[in-house]
């Protein structure tokens, strides 16, 4: 007997299939199976046994050949199943091997028809593969800006951003892409800015560049947002760095009055113990690019000039009278506008020798006089500035020094301190000046710069706080506390 028999009773529903299947299929087992049902039936037939017959007789030797008989159906019942076997694994790895034929053809006609798709989307991958393998780059450029903006928003020393920075290039971060030094991470210029420092009348002067920041500021904007013609505004004033020490800053600063950031940017500043006497040392770099942009049409962004026009100089009484370079604001004949003469004040005690401007109606200045030098009285010498702007119309008096922090702080000081004749507040008026105050705090909105202060306080105010008590708190915080004479000089200044 083969191995590969089994009986069919020991055998899976599913190789029971199989093999009948096969069976079916091979037409000598048909053929057998056949006689088999026939010969059953003949079996089952009536038997009639004639009479005149005698019984067969059995002997030894037919015996034997029964069995042998007998022994050689069995055999050939046995070989029977066995090529049933092999006929059912040929007819099994037939129908594999139609199965890999059928696959195989699938597969052609998908590659016959793939072909065309992978030829179209070549460039597509090319591209995809493109941007895959710049992802990570771009992803590093951006986590650099961001590192960047962070140390400058928190004011990092470089000590304190090189342990940063060191941290993250170690385990567990492993961010190998940082620099490690902050002055990589920052950008910072390897040219030291000593090496151009200038010592003029008064201290030193550092020129950072009009058009090397005007540039470097106009590339980090949008290109559909600039303007057609850049106009700018320029101004200075000194700062002292300590109380109680000599030392000031004048910085030569500018902004770009038609653009949407309008954040102030420094051009230059000049470092000393007293404020600079010459004008024309301090304005000489600055004066000097703007007529070499103006030369050459502008400033260029991108492949396009874009022209450069001066709008106007702002600055405070004592600053504008250095640029300018007239007489100060307590001389007779101090203003830049007309030609009014003043006088010291005789009559009143509180205001003896006080330097008044009377009337209201003078003769105007013009650019071209005041560039010409007309009145000896007003000028010391000749501007710096007049060839970049006309000295008359494009310096203008700010509210900011004349007004808000001049007037509006003189009359709180007249009537809380008690100064130039007045009498004081009492305690109990200005207790409730204070609580109008506060209770106005809890509903100022945040277009404010400052939210509202105590009236006590007031010599502590910046000048956006007077601007705003004037403007908008006091005519309803004063009401019914000061006298009805000085509120109403009040509400006229309010609605000049």
């Amino acid at each position: 007997m083969s191995t590969k028999y089994k009986q069919f009773l020991n055998l899976s529903e599913r190789h029971k299939r199989r093999r009948l299947a096969a069976r079916q299929d091979d037409p000598n087992v048909c053929q057998s199976i056949n006689n088999e049902s026939d010969d059953t039936l003949s079996e089952n037939e009536p038997v009639q046994i004639s009479a005149s017959h005698s019984a067969p007789s059995v002997s030894d030797n037919a015996l034997y050949n029964d069995e042998e008989s007998t022994a050689d159906v069995h055999k050939d019942t046995f070989n029977g199943d066995e090529e049933a076997d092999d006929n059912e694994g040929i007819a099994e790895e037939e129908v594999q091997e139609q199965e890999v034929n059928t696959d195989g053809g699938d597969d052609d006609e998908e590659n016959e028809g793939s072909d065309a798709d992978n030829t179209d989307a070549h460039s597509n991958d090319n591209i995809s593969n493109f941007e895959n393998d710049n992802a990570p780059q771009n992803l590093n450029d951006l986590k650099l800006k961001a590192l960047k903006q962070l140390f400058l928003l928190a004011n990092l020393k470089h000590k304190q951003g090189n342990m940063l920075l060191k941290t993250l290039h170690e385990f567990p971060f492993n961010l190998t892409f940082l620099p490690k030094d902050t002055r990589t991470l920052l950008e910072t210029p390897t040219d030291v800015a000593s090496r151009h420092v200038q010592y003029i009348d008064g201290g030193e002067y550092l020129h950072l560049g009009l058009q090397y920041t005007l540039i470097k500021k106009l590339k980090t904007l949008p290109e559909d947002i600039l303007p057609e013609t850049i106009q700018i505004d320029f101004s200075t004033d000194g700062a002292q760095i300590h109380k109680s020490g000599t030392t000031q800053f004048w910085p030569l600063q500018y902004r770009i009055y038609n653009c949407i950031d309008k954040k102030p940017i420094i051009a230059g500043v000049f470092k000393g113990t007293e404020k600079p006497s010459n004008p024309f040392q301090f304005f000489e770099h600055f004066v000097q690019e703007l007529e070499e942009i103006r030369e050459e049409g502008g400033v260029l962004i991108n492949d396009r000039r874009y022209p450069i026009q001066i709008r106007c100089f702002i600055a405070d009484a004592p600053a504008r009278a250095f640029a300018l370079n007239h007489y100060g604001h307590v001389s007779s004949n101090a203003c830049s506008k007309c030609k009014i003469e003043g006088r010291r004040s005789a009559a009143m005690p509180f205001f003896r020798g006080t330097m008044i401007f009377p009337g209201t109606r003078h003769p105007l200045r013009t650019d071209q006089e005041y560039s010409e030098l007309m009145d000896e009285d007003h000028h010391k010498g000749p501007s710096p500035l007049n060839r970049v702007l006309g000295l008359v119309t494009q310096v203008p008096f700010e509210p900011l020094h004349l007004l808000y922090v001049g007037n509006v702080k003189k009359v709180f000081t007249t009537h809380i301190h008690g100064k130039y004749g007045h009498v004081k507040l009492t305690k109990r008026k200005l207790d409730i000046l204070d609580s109008r105050m506060m209770e106005c705090r809890i509903y100022c909105p945040t277009e404010f710069n400052r939210r509202p202060n105590k009236i006590s306080m007031f010599h502590h105010f910046k000048g956006t706080e007077f601007r705003q008590l004037l403007l908008y708190t006091a005519p309803a915080v004063l009401e019914n506390v000061f006298d009805e004479d000085h509120y109403k000089h009040f509400l006229l200044l309010h609605c000049v």
